[in-house]
């Protein structure tokens, strides 16, 4: 099985506002909680993004392929775990 790898600029932005407002705990236990749902979320991104219009539709197109991905949510999942 091939390894995830989401696109480095979208999510490692993401991930450093976290760790600036030291969040990675409870982001940790929510995806976590919720992996089971990331196929769902993915798909529902999808469906958003022409409706995206405060983020860029670049972002929004790699967070729902990375969370549509089977592997993206263990990616999302390992990254916030190496940070805590």
């Amino acid at each position: 099985m091939i390894e995830y790898q989401p696109k480095a600029f979208v999510t490692e932005e993401t991930l450093e506002i976290i760790r600036k407002r030291q969040m990675m705990l409870p982001i940790l236990l929510f995806v976590t909680g919720h992996r089971p749902l990331a196929f769902v979320v993915g798909q529902l991104l999808h469906l958003v993004t022409p409706l995206a219009l405060f983020v860029s539709q670049e972002s929004i197109e790699e967070w729902a392929h990375l969370l549509s991905t089977p592997d993206g949510a263990v990616w999302l999942e390992r990254s916030l775990q190496s940070d805590h």
